[in-house]
């Protein structure tokens, strides 16, 4: 997912609207240094691409609450993990849920943020 992402990030970074929150799945061993180093790996640079950690039950509201996103870890109750992202719009309005491993939904999610940046004036 995040090698995809990277391609999406690399597109786009250079618009000061856009932004990519990515939210860690294990939050229990993803300290602020463990996503930091992550976020090394895929040259991701803030504030255009983050990654997040926190609180395990803040995380799980945040997703299901404000993301839509409800798959769960087969192993724990309660715990997101899915391949989906959710485009928001800067209104933090859901634009659309796009699978990170589909090539096609890669290319939709592109297209997407295209017209979103157009929208905004980008």
């Amino acid at each position: 997912m995040n090698k995809n992402l990277e391609k999406v990030y690399k597109a786009f970074k250079s618009y000061s609207s856009f932004i990519i929150l990515s939210h860690t799945v294990d939050p229990e061993r993803d300290s602020v240094l463990v996503m930091k180093l992550y976020a090394k790996k895929y040259n991701a640079q803030a504030p255009r691409w983050q990654f997040l950690t926190g609180n395990k039950d803040s995380l799980y509201k945040l997703a299901s609450r404000d993301y839509l996103l409800s798959a769960l870890d087969s192993g724990s109750s309660n715990f997101i993990h899915t391949q989906y992202v959710a485009l928001l719009d800067r209104k933090r309005q859901i634009r659309g849920f796009y699978d990170m491993t589909s090539i096609e939904n890669i290319s939709k999610l592109t297209v997407d943020i295209e017209e979103l940046l157009k929208q905004s004036g980008n």
